[in-house]
């Protein structure tokens, strides 16, 4: 590692220590550029509430700090967008969890994004605050998709999934849920311009153009604008800090993803492989955990972005 390198890792960690804490103006420290073409420079990035109302020192071991205002993280600070009527089960298909336990998830819907495998047996891909709620998630829950205004179809059964801790530095916000007998797998869209090229996930870069499709925005465009983001997200179960995530920017005026696309799958628009997975957002910028790391957590292979709807059990 350069002593640049290490030096800008050193301010961010300070930062990150000193400056971030639950509930307060700052919601995220982060590493990334500032300047003008072919004179940017490296930086620390904090995400504020207000750059009026929240004090911020322009420096940190000799890095400039860029101050960059957006509102708090987690789907509690995000209006649903339009949902619209959906054909069979697929890629950005809504899916929601149906129990006889009341409130486990305040109504929350999130999106089927991927499908995984380990052996023979296939699982859904989401979040941990879709599929089972850090644990409020009973066993014999069922994980459905539907239009909303008509027949769910049951898709599968609560499964694995990794628990978010107060008291940690977490991760991940994800979970795997087993597809029920009569669900079958299509490892790729109809569309040729949304198949993987891979099913191997990319490693994450700064700068690169990525696509999504979700249950309420669909489809969406963005880049990567930090690698390692230091944030707060805040469920209905609490505010938990999530340390080395991706911050996804969907450009002035437009959102990458809103509440109910957690679990989309980001995929690389130039490679069109799988590189992370939405989990919380706010405004223009989203938040996701490398996929890599996820599948490696449940021992899992990437089968592909969708289901297809194949005699569904009613």
């Amino acid at each position: 590692m350069s002593s640049q390198k290490s030096n800008l890792d050193k301010a961010k960690r300070k930062a990150a220590n000193e400056l971030l804490e639950p509930n307060g103006g700052i919601v995220g420290i982060g590493i990334g550029r500032i300047g003008v073409a072919g004179e940017r420079e490296n930086c620390v990035r904090a995400y504020v509430l207000d750059k009026n109302h929240v004090k911020v020192p322009k420096k940190i071991l000799g890095v400039p700090i860029h101050v960059i205002e957006v509102g708090r993280f987690g789907r509690s600070r995000q209006m649903p967008g339009c949902l619209k009527p959906i054909k069979p089960p697929g890629l950005g298909s809504p899916i929601r969890i149906r129990t006889t336990v009341p409130n486990v998830n305040e109504g929350h819907r999130g999106t089927l994004g991927a499908v995984v495998k380990k052996g023979r047996d296939c699982y859904i891909l989401s979040c941990n605050h879709v599929l089972r709620v850090n644990g409020r998630v009973p066993d014999d829950a069922e994980i459905v998709t539907a239009e909303f205004v008509g027949n769910e179809s049951r898709l599968a059964k609560p499964g694995p999934f990794k628990r978010l801790d107060h008291r940690a530095r977490n991760s991940m916000d994800c979970a795997i849920a087993p597809l029920n007998d009569g669900v079958c797998i299509r490892p790729q869209p109809e569309k040729p311009e949304m198949r993987l090229s891979s099913t191997r996930p990319i490693e994450p870069s700064v700068g690169i153009k990525v696509y999504k499709v979700g249950a309420f925005t669909d489809y969406t465009e963005g880049r990567i604008v930090d690698t390692d983001v230091d944030l707060y997200v805040d469920y209905s179960f609490g505010s938990f800090r999530f340390d080395h995530q991706l911050l996804i920017d969907g450009g002035k005026g437009s959102q990458f993803a809103t509440s109910g696309d957690s679990g989309s799958l980001v995929v690389g628009h130039k490679t069109r492989q799988a590189a992370a997975l939405i989990f919380a957002a706010s405004g223009r910028y989203a938040v996701a955990s490398p996929v890599r790391a996820i599948l490696k957590y449940f021992d899992v292979e990437l089968v592909g972005p969708t289901v297809q709807d194949a005699a569904l059990p009613s």
